[in-house]
């Protein structure tokens, strides 16, 4: 409303009153600016594109030259576009020669601005670090393994159509019930069960299919059509009736790549010819699953249509996070399809699904077949401490990088000195970055955190990173020096151990500094071995992990 005011009083009735913010074909160069100047000022507005079109009231020249004093007072990035060629020419010098971004037509000028919104947005999404499982109803995953493997040694590569809704029921994921008849007379007491009206579907579905059985008379003689055309199996289920439903498809694929990709469209054969579906990788949370359904074709097929409200986004959410869950819980799945999830503005339900299978080398690790390894949530718990207080061990995470950095400056020289063999005062930010910002299948960052006058303190930090070989890994650890005798470092080291195992390695090592006393003491009674090395001032330490 403010900046709004401010637009208004430098044009009164002759502004656009919306962005674009056009301040008119005979604005001076103090107009132009103070319309930059006012966009610029508030807050909710990050950058701006600053577009001029050339007519024999302005001089592009001295417009120029005041938008850039302009941008050199902000921080906020200004994009500038001088449309012409002779009459402007030399206006993309002076932004060229101040080493400014200009451009030479509106398509471009808008390429670039939405190059930088995306990669802002993908730099915040990348600090997102989703656990494998979510934190409300577990699934049964150990009756999705048995349906799965009960496939597998049958020497099957496909579920069938109520095993893949019972892999589905098993990860809470509604779905409408289908069962198999194997005569007109089984086929009528199915659907006495399940209620009416029905729908038949054979296999192979060349057989055809029938919707909105009402009565037993019904059901048996669509049986016997089914079976005359070569169905081999018949399936019954509740017809699905949403009138203001949307009928959608959701699923995963396994990319050679980047392993389970989960996608979100419109049911049918529109999002083949148009390539219109929402895609991301697993593992999801809330804010990744909002992006998806914020992707603009999606976003336009949930929201309301005429004559039909908009679709409900909680259950389709649900939905989404139980996928990702399936894709990381479940490395057998290479394609995994409901071609028809109907939703409306109450729920959605799975009707059409198909899930394929592959058998899994011997040599797998749990989450090896994911491209982004899930936050590792199974490491948290909280411990004691020998003063009584407790903490919470835990994996690190991206937002922990203020609270890392004051832990390294409350450290004393000297711990300073043992753990990063150098004097720094505090970390440099691209190592920063680089401590909290992991990647959980390469490497592994323990903390122990407990909350200080409102605050998260870490007190502690171990970490190991896996060698070239892929079976030994590095470590290092740290502790607060008014946490010394707690017993905090052999529980960061058990911890940091137990999630090397959990990664298949076989031997942990690292340097410490022959003078580090506890420290040796402590790998002492951890069972490491100690051994010399050509640095009198330094010793390796090492144990075995199997």
């Amino acid at each position: 409303a403010i900046t709004g005011e401010k637009l208004e009083g430098l044009h009164p009735g002759s502004w656009s009153d919306g962005n674009p913010v056009d301040v008119g074909f005979d604005a001076d160069p103090a107009r132009f600016v103070d319309a930059i100047d006012a966009c610029l000022d508030d807050p909710g507005v990050d950058g701006v594109l600053a577009i001029l079109t050339p007519n024999t009231h302005v001089d592009p020249q001295a417009v120029a030259e005041a938008t850039i004093a302009a941008a050199n007072r902000t921080d906020k990035p200004v994009l500038t576009c001088w449309l012409g060629e002779l009459h402007t020419r030399s206006s993309r010098s002076t932004f060229a020669r101040a080493r400014f971004p200009t451009f030479r037509t509106p398509e471009n000028a808008v390429t670039a601005f939405s190059f930088m919104v995306n990669w802002v947005h993908n730099q915040a999404l990348r600090l997102e670090t989703p656990a494998a499982m979510t934190s409300y109803t577990p699934p049964d995953i150990a009756a999705a393994r048995g349906i799965i493997e009960h496939a597998l040694d049958e020497g099957r590569t496909a579920l069938t159509l109520p095993e893949a809704k019972a892999v589905l029921a098993a990860f809470q994921v509604p779905v409408s019930q289908t069962l198999q008849a194997e005569s007109p007379t089984e086929a009528v007491s199915v659907a006495n069960h399940l209620g009416y009206p029905l729908a038949m579907k054979a296999l192979p579905a060349a057989a055809g299919v029938h919707k909105n059985l009402r009565s037993a008379p019904e059901v048996a003689l669509a049986f016997r059509e089914l079976a005359a055309r070569g169905a081999t199996t018949i399936l019954l289920e509740p017809q699905v009736h949403k009138p203001e439903g949307r009928w959608l498809a959701a699923g995963l694929r396994c990319d050679r790549l980047f392993g389970p990709v989960i996608t979100l469209s419109e049911s049918g054969i529109a999002p083949i010819i148009y390539n219109a579906r929402s895609v991301a990788l697993p593992p999801l949370n809330a804010r990744l699953v909002d992006t998806m359904l914020r992707v603009p074709h999606v976003a336009r097929l949930l929201g309301p249509l005429p004559g039909k409200p908009a679709v409900a986004e909680a259950p389709l959410r649900e939905i989404l996070l139980r996928i990702s869950e399936m894709a990381s819980e479940l490395p057998w799945l290479t394609r995994l399809d409901i071609a028809s999830l109907v939703a409306d503005s109450h729920d959605a339900i799975a009707v059409d699904v198909h899930i394929d299978l592959q058998p899994l080398p011997p040599d797998h690790e749990r989450y090896g077949h994911m491209a982004i390894c899930p936050y590792p949530s199974q490491l948290e718990s909280e411990e004691g401490l020998k003063d009584g207080r407790t903490c919470t061990l835990r994996a690190i995470r991206p937002e922990d990088t203020a609270a890392l950095q004051d832990f390294v400056r409350r450290l004393s020289v000297r711990s300073k000195r043992l753990r990063f063999f150098s004097a720094l005062s505090e970390l440099p930010r691209h190592q920063l970055a680089r401590y909290a910002q992991i990647d959980y299948g390469r490497e592994m960052v323990i903390i122990a955190t407990c909350q200080e006058e409102g605050q998260q303190r870490i007190l502690g930090e171990a970490r190991y990173s896996i060698l070239l070989d892929g079976r030994s890994c590095d470590f290092a650890i740290v502790i607060a020096d008014d946490m010394a005798g707690q017993g905090l470092g052999s529980r960061l080291m058990n911890r940091l151990m137990e999630a090397a195992r959990e990664q298949g390695l076989t031997t942990i090592r690292g340097q410490v500094l022959a003078d580090n006393e506890p420290m040796l003491g402590l790998m002492e009674a951890l069972g490491f071995m100690i051994n010399l090395t050509d640095d009198e001032s330094m010793v390796e330490v090492s144990r075995r992990l199997d």
